[in-house]
């Protein structure tokens, strides 16, 4: 026997807050699922405790979603409000100095999750200050886990350019 569930929305029963809508269109949206989209690295580190070494929590100009407003821009790291899967992306389109290796990386707590190399421009005195480090994990998270991304000091820092290196960060259950 097939039944079917008709709802436009979904709300704990002593809640206020929707926590699911299906719109006309058939869309489904999560209100208050938390999520982080920033671009533009600032050119100041984060004061975030790294846990690899000499590695430098970016933090960004643009901080364009921040539901739940867990993403802290001064220490460069977002803090996972509830326990769960988390989808992070980090991209790294651009470094300072073309003459240099550049490492990014993403952690979860003060460890690392992935990361990525790009060798020096050959020949090493053009301008070739352009990358292509796209960085996509899935981190399975406790509540209070930080997740940041990172660069390798002892290399070229990410360059200064708009829409060049960007974070994301979404709850997906």
């Amino acid at each position: 026997m097939a039944s079917i569930l008709n709802v436009d929305k979904i709300r704990r029963t002593s809640g206020t807050v929707d926590a699911l809508v299906v719109d006309s269109g058939d869309r489904v949206s999560l209100p208050k699922n938390p999520a982080v989209y920033a671009h533009d690295y600032s050119g100041t580190d984060g004061t975030r405790t790294m846990g690899t070494g000499s590695t430098a929590a970016l933090t960004y100009d643009n901080i364009i979603t921040n539901d739940g407003s867990h993403w802290n821009n001064t220490v460069g790291e977002f803090t996972c409000p509830v326990a769960g899967r988390y989808f992070v992306s980090a991209h790294f389109g651009r470094r300072a100095d073309s003459t240099t290796w550049f490492g990014g990386l993403i952690e979860h707590n003060t460890s690392k999750v992935q990361q990525a190399w790009e060798p020096p421009a050959n020949p090493a005195d053009t301008n070739f200050t352009y990358l292509n480090i796209q960085l996509t994990c899935i981190v399975d998270a406790a509540v209070n886990d930080t997740i940041a991304p990172a660069y390798f000091t002892s290399y070229s820092d990410p360059a200064e350019v708009a829409f060049e290196n960007a974070f994301t960060v979404m709850y997906i259950g």
